[in-house]
């Protein structure tokens, strides 16, 4: 299953570098592309030995130094290279920022066609009221909050990285997605809207169900709590993440027939995420009530 897995993703990637191929506008791109692609292919298994003989100390200083690239980046990014306007996260960060200063009229068409989106206005609402009782402007509180997020993701999917299997060139190949692609430095640092705070929430999720076995009762305790906490949340700020459910379900039936269920611990942690998700429903209407919105 693992290899047809693999097989899917494969098919998935060439795709879009055929797609990114033929109907791109820029053909220089396109051509350098191509060689690039197979230099990767050929090149970085050869590579990942090298790596893997690294001191533990060493893929440590290179994190560090790498993630303290990726910051500095993301700041000179903020200041010089202004955002062009996306219509529904701007929407959402003017009603934003209109709360966190006290004014909750809801005189706009947008959020009346869109209700889902008022829990994500209502969350960043309380987040600017703290960066600008901080000193910090609206548009210096949102970038702080993206790049929490973002930064904090890249470090999450390192340490998971090299939780799960020990490997030192995946953590630096994780680390290399963040530092050299346009992933850290485009829509998801410029822009800030559900779908970043919803893949932090999801790779939280995933990384939790992967490590749950190993872990003792307190750290089970812990990472349960906050299982139902961001569940919640990631559901308030972005409604079709509740696929996670048909997707748990889906894992439990797979594992249920290879009779590896019970051995796999996961049904605790499944019931908290289902728990999490259905408790954001009536934590929306709460939050409707208190940004004085009505549906």
């Amino acid at each position: 299953m693992s290899r047809g897995l693999a097989w899917i993703l494969v098919a998935c990637l060439v795709g879009g570098l055929v797609s990114n191929f033929t109907f791109s506008q820029n053909w220089v791109t396109s051509l350098i592309l191509v060689p690039l692609t197979l230099l990767g292919w050929w090149g970085l298994p050869k590579l990942a030995p090298v790596i893997d003989r690294l001191t533990n100390r060493q893929v440590t200083l290179l994190v560090g130094v790498g993630m303290a690239v990726m910051v500095l980046l993301q700041m000179a990014v903020l200041k010089w290279l202004p955002v062009t306007v996306y219509h529904d996260p701007l929407r959402v960060l003017d009603q934003a920022t209109r709360m966190a200063i006290g004014h909750t009229s809801w005189k706009i068409t947008y959020f009346w066609r869109y209700p889902q989106n008022v829990p994500i206005a209502y969350l960043l609402s309380l987040w600017l009221k703290l960066t600008m009782a901080l000193g910090m402007g609206v548009n210096r509180g949102v970038h702080l909050l993206s790049m929490l997020l973002l930064d904090g993701m890249a470090l999450l999917g390192i340490d998971t990285a090299w939780r799960v299997s020990k490997k030192k060139h995946l953590v630096l190949g994780i680390l290399a997605f963040g530092v050299l692609t346009p992933f850290a430095y485009t829509y998801y640092l410029q822009v800030f809207y559900t779908d970043l705070p919803v893949m932090f929430v999801l790779l939280y999720l995933l990384r939790t169900l992967v490590l749950w076995r190993r872990r003792n009762w307190w750290q089970k305790g812990l990472s349960g709590v906050l299982l139902v906490l961001l569940a919640m949340l990631g559901q308030l700020t972005k409604a079709n993440m509740i696929v996670i459910i048909p997707a748990m379900l889906l894992t439990a039936l797979i594992l249920w027939g290879r009779h590896r269920f019970k051995q796999s611990q996961l049904l605790v942690p499944m019931l908290l995420i289902t728990l999490g998700v259905a408790l954001s429903f009536p934590l929306s209407s709460t939050l409707d009530k208190a940004a004085q919105f009505t549906r």
